[in-house]
């Protein structure tokens, strides 16, 4: 194991604690009232990627990262607050709990920055090392339950969830993983910073949103969706994409740079 690996779910939150500490914050805050819920999450070491390939990565910074997925809800203050005229298709879905959809890279792009000035904080989005750290959790299995998708752990194909292959769900139906974030597997896949690359050789090792290099036509997500088969649901599974697209999958979470 290395670093955070196989740590017992008490020393995790230990570590959360001491790292809200360090940054003046509660381990799962707001900034405002009507701001999205974040938690902090510690630095540490971890291994990325799939069982056979492995990259160390050492995640040198605290960041926080949103509880949920960003929301419809969420979604609609930003239009109301910022003179955004676009409005997601909700295809059909109902609930300002459901993960906002039909969103793609620019359109989040735009929501961290505004976010970014309405609050005084530095929003943004993850880097993909970042989100693999948070998605795990200290695990080192396919999932950050076990190595099966098992029975109800997430929304996606497979799963035995009410919405599987039906539509999104409304974020926090499943059990979080040890940090305490939910729907970091199924749901809705989720928009990341990095220029897409086919392979890790040469990625940062500290962390950091990797946009160099690659193909500047395409852009890391992660996660996986209500319509994906379970192996694009795992951890270590990536998905690139054209950052103008906008579909029915696709959403984003937030990420908050700690002082």
């Amino acid at each position: 194991p290395l670093g955070i690996e196989c740590w017992p779910e008490g020393r995790i939150q230990q570590e959360q604690m001491l790292a809200a500490l360090g940054a003046g914050l509660d381990p799962v805050f707001r900034d405002t009232p009507v701001t999205p819920e974040m938690v902090v999450i510690p630095a540490g070491s971890y291994r990325r990627g799939n069982a056979n390939n492995k990259f160390k990565v050492n995640i040198v910074c605290s960041f926080a990262i949103g509880k949920y997925p960003v929301t419809v809800a969420d979604w609609k203050y930003y239009v109301e607050n910022s003179g955004v005229s676009y409005v997601p298709s909700d295809n059909g879905w109902e609930g300002d709990t459901l993960p906002v959809t039909n969103v793609n890279w620019y359109d989040a792009q735009n929501y961290v920055r505004w976010l970014s000035a309405h609050t005084g904080k530095t929003y943004r989005l993850l880097s993909e090392a970042e989100w693999e750290y948070a998605s795990r959790a200290g695990t080192v299995t396919e999932y950050y339950w076990g190595d099966e998708i098992g029975h109800n752990n997430c929304n996606c194909q497979d799963s035995g969830s009410e919405w599987s292959r039906r539509s999104a769900s409304p974020v926090g139906s499943f059990k979080p993983n040890a940090f305490g974030i939910y729907d970091m597997l199924g749901n809705v896949w989720e928009w990341l910073e990095d220029i897409w690359h086919d392979n890790y050789e040469e990625s940062p090792t500290d962390g950091g949103a990797w946009v160099v290099g690659g193909n500047p036509l395409g852009r890391v997500m992660r996660g996986g969706s209500w319509s994906s088969f379970p192996q694009y649901a795992r951890c270590a599974h990536r998905l690139g994409s054209v950052p103008s697209v906008r579909n029915c999958n696709f959403g984003l979470r937030l990420a908050r740079t700690l002082p």
